[in-house]
């Protein structure tokens, strides 16, 4: 049984990205008899970006020795960890890779996979499974995929998607509004799943990404995607409060982005957390505040107190959607309260009920895939 397994690019360099990627390969090496691989591809660009880049390499050749630098922790954790296909840079290439290695499953998830900000021109076939070629029928499956938003906007994309979702053999969504756009939008059943991250346990987190304990040290995590005066208002006096250090993130993404040719030395001097240390930091911590979706289910896979501050921008449904399954509803702020902030970070949280309710996903999310792999 080959499973291949399509997801956002993973050269995002995105915590949340690359880890519910590596959660769903190891949950399925796990449960069941198969070879699983991630389609590796880079955003597919044109001939003219493609040149320019070149010339940029060699040009500013400093400045892309800087990123291979901040990118490297990355790229030795999907060495290390992941199953990755060879890199392929359009459709057309790993249209030819899927049929020449027979693959029997096809699975699309999860994350933001059909968001069509993200997922766009030629990326959308490949979140979508459009292939063709195939002589012997494969099986086209979404695990938790989410649409990002919270209704449907893409008007022009309708008929298109319709056509390719009826294509598939099996749906699942991360999102409770993921459900409503299956069902009146295009007009399909979908089952609610919970994200990959979340099918491994925190045992196998600590075990398998060498989690290592500090003793002693107390501290309020920050992990925040969009920064912003109020935040950092909130952070300082909820620290004061808690009387704790306060520790934040230097995320890859944001010093990829930040750092140009002109301008790339200021931040030479600045590391990036790695895959392994960025989930360290959630299990050590006393404390977390979050906008981040991946964060808050870290949080809750370390059992954690947390608050997450809504991040509209993002999308809200799929914090909405988890914390609706768990109870935990109030953990989330529309708003920058900060003394109804500390009272709800410092009140404990039912973790034997969240825990019960997680392993129960477990199983469904399990019971979905059986029926899928083993009925091939």
């Amino acid at each position: 049984m080959k499973i291949a397994i399509f997801t956002l690019p993973l050269r995002n360099y995105n915590y949340g990205g690359v880890l519910q990627n590596y959660a769903l390969q190891t949950f399925l090496n796990k449960n069941f008899n198969c070879e699983v691989q991630t389609i590796d591809y880079n955003i597919f660009r044109s001939n003219e970006i493609k040149i320019k880049t070149f010339l940029q390499k060699v040009v500013y050749s400093g400045y892309w020795k800087f990123k291979n630098e901040v990118n490297k922790e990355f790229d030795a954790f999907f060495k290390n960890n992941l199953k990755l296909s060879p890199l392929m840079g359009s459709y057309q290439s790993v249209n030819q890779y899927l049929v020449k290695n027979k693959f029997d499953v096809l699975i699309t998830g999860s994350d933001q996979v059909w968001r069509l900000d993200y997922a766009f021109g030629d990326i959308a076939k490949l979140m979508f499974l459009n292939f063709d070629g195939f002589k012997n029928p494969v099986k086209k499956v979404s695990y938790a995929a989410s649409f990002g938003v919270d209704k449907w906007t893409y008007d022009n994309k309708t008929t298109e998607v319709k056509n390719a979702l009826n294509n598939f053999d099996a749906i699942s969504v991360r999102e409770d509004s993921g459900l409503e756009i299956c069902n009146k939008v295009f007009n399909v059943d979908a089952k609610n799943l919970i994200d990959p991250t979340l099918l491994l346990s925190k045992e196998e987190y600590i075990d398998q990404l060498k989690l290592n304990k500090k003793e002693n040290s107390k501290f309020l995590y920050s992990y925040i995607l969009d920064i912003s005066e109020e935040k950092r208002l909130v952070l300082d006096q909820i620290k004061t409060k808690l009387n704790v250090e306060l520790a934040t993130t230097i995320l890859a993404s944001e010093l990829l982005y930040k750092a140009k040719p002109h301008n790339y030395k200021q931040f030479e001097g600045l590391k990036a957390e790695s895959i392994n240390e960025w989930v360290n930091s959630f299990y050590n911590s006393e404390y977390i505040i979050t906008d981040s979706f991946h964060g808050m289910v870290f949080s809750i896979i370390f059992n954690k107190p947390f608050i997450v501050i809504g991040n509209k921008e993002r999308g809200l449904s799929r914090f909405q959607s988890l914390l609706k399954k768990l109870n935990l509803e109030d953990r989330l702020f529309y708003d920058f309260d900060q003394n109804k902030m500390y009272n709800k970070l410092t009140e404990a949280i039912d973790y034997k009920h969240v825990n019960a309710v997680i392993e129960r996903e477990r199983e469904i999310s399990k019971d979905f895939l059986d029926q899928i792999i083993k009925n091939n």
